[in-house]
């Protein structure tokens, strides 16, 4: 991994993650102010207001609590946009959105660091995917348990 690429002592807000400082509902807003200001980027972990497993746990808790399924088809979006935030990326996002650029090198250079973490990132949504359904699966059949 080149020195770029090395995670970063944590950052400030991954301090306060770190710290176990936010609530679940300080949480999710933070997360979804992420996906509008990086929608196409890979993200270090540490950008994350909660570490990875609690934000996944935090999405369920606000799935569950939901009132609607526009919320719900929100927070699984969520729970999949997940899959963008690796460790080791570093401070400064992989930017998947590539500015035009007259030099081959340059260009080379962009695609040759985002490709290996692009396929991690696919690999993860899978992963987050298949643990998004068995949790509704799971919900729908103690819906179906508390109805009969």
């Amino acid at each position: 991994m080149a020195s770029g690429d090395k995670k970063p002592a944590k950052a400030q807000k991954g301090e306060t993650a770190a710290s176990g400082e936010l609530s679940p509902w300080e949480a999710l807003p933070r997360l979804r102010d992420l996906m509008r200001r990086h929608p196409f980027a890979i993200c270090d972990t540490s950008l994350l207001p909660l570490p990875k497993a609690e934000m996944r746990n935090a999405l369920k808790l606000a799935w569950d609590l939901a009132t609607d399924d526009q919320q719900r088809a929100e927070i699984e979006a969520g729970f999949l946009h997940l899959s963008q935030f690796q460790d080791g990326i570093g401070a400064e996002p992989i930017d998947g959105d590539f500015p035009a650029t007259p030099d081959p090198v340059m260009s080379a250079a962009l695609v040759n660091r985002w490709i290996p973490w692009s396929v991690l990132c696919e690999e993860d949504k899978w992963s987050l995917w298949l643990e998004l359904l068995e949790f509704k699966k799971q919900r729908a059949i103690k819906s179906l348990a508390a109805a009969a």
